[in-house]
């Protein structure tokens, strides 16, 4: 999330930029995640520390993948972000972006082959009943960020400043472990539940590494925005035939949040943020409410009950 609007972020989730989670913390323990947390306190964000996440493995219903040839025209679930639909593009494969809470029934129906998350989504989300190989690509390691807002850190005692401070730090190391541990008896369960698992040799990893060349240097704008969350501003609105250039939206109307909370829209009456002109089609009242993912990454977590952005898309969910 923080990478649309920090996006230095997305570089953590290039294609085998780690060779496995120990190595992610050691980068983002050191300078690189000093300079990442930087970037983040000009944006009013004080992030105290990173949450690595476990390699995204790919898994699918036709065959076992052990080299990017195995990917050839199989539609695979991806994130809606360049760095994904690059990198599985270039292996062969059909990048597919579809929304997370759409994943199971597209697996079930074949409108897609396969996806890749870290292991414990397809375990946290009973994928074993829909696909029948996971691959470990460990292809792409990506985190997520504990951090608060400027505003609230300064409102904080220096004693509770350091007692956050240190129990994140704590939480860091604590979570790099025992997601190893837990990872490994999730492969094992879906194993047990009729999923073939299969190594992927160096020999076959090295394969997967000139496409991930390949990517990076063919979009390096990939790296500096998140097509997923980056938003644009919509177009003139056309003028009627014959009168002439288009006419350019009015500015919309200022709606403070406090004032959205107390006399919220009505079931007839446009949100505040949305220009009524572009739709006369009834809106339901909805809460101003706003939640911000920790994560740093750009992928999607995917997993229930755990991951922030699940939480977040429940949460969301239930104001509407």
């Amino acid at each position: 999330m923080y990478a649309s609007v920090v996006p230095e972020m997305n570089a953590i989730s290039i294609p085998y930029l780690f060779k496995d989670t120990k190595e992610e913390a050691a980068f983002l323990d050191g300078k690189p995640g000093q300079a990442l947390k930087d970037k983040l306190a000009a944006k009013d964000t004080v992030a105290l520390s990173f949450l690595t996440r476990t390699g995204r493995e790919i898994t699918n219903s036709v065959r076992p993948i052990e080299k990017p040839a195995d990917l050839k025209g199989l539609k695979i679930r991806v994130p809606g972000n360049t760095l994904w639909t690059d990198f599985f593009g270039k292996l062969g494969a059909s990048p597919t972006t579809m929304a997370f809470s759409e994943v199971f029934t597209g697996l079930q129906t074949g409108t897609i082959d396969g996806q890749e998350n870290p292991i414990e989504v397809p375990w946290t989300n009973k994928f074993s009943e829909v696909q029948k190989y996971v691959s470990m690509t460990n292809h792409i390691n990506d985190a997520w960020v504990l951090a608060l807002s400027s505003k609230k850190w300064e409102t904080l005692s220096a004693d509770q400043k350091k007692a956050l401070t240190d129990a994140s730090v704590e939480t860091s190391t604590f979570k790099t472990g025992y997601d190893a541990e837990q990872s490994k008896k999730q492969l094992d369960d879906l194993a047990a539940k009729g999923m073939k698992a299969n190594e992927v040799s160096a020999a076959g990893l090295e394969e997967f590494r000139p496409p991930q060349r390949a990517c990076t240097r063919s979009s390096p704008s990939s790296l500096a925005r998140n097509s997923s969350t980056r938003r644009s501003h919509s177009p003139p609105l056309a003028s009627p035939a014959g009168a002439g250039a288009p006419t350019a939206p009015r500015p919309l109307p200022s709606t403070s949040r406090s004032q959205c909370r107390q006399s919220g829209p009505s079931w007839n009456t446009p949100l505040p943020h949305r220009d009524p002109r572009r739709s006369s089609r009834p809106m339901p009242k909805r809460s101003c409410t706003r939640v911000t993912s920790l994560r740093a990454g750009v992928g999607d977590s995917g997993s229930t009950g755990r991951s922030s952005g699940s939480w977040a898309r429940r949460f969301w969910q239930s104001s509407l």
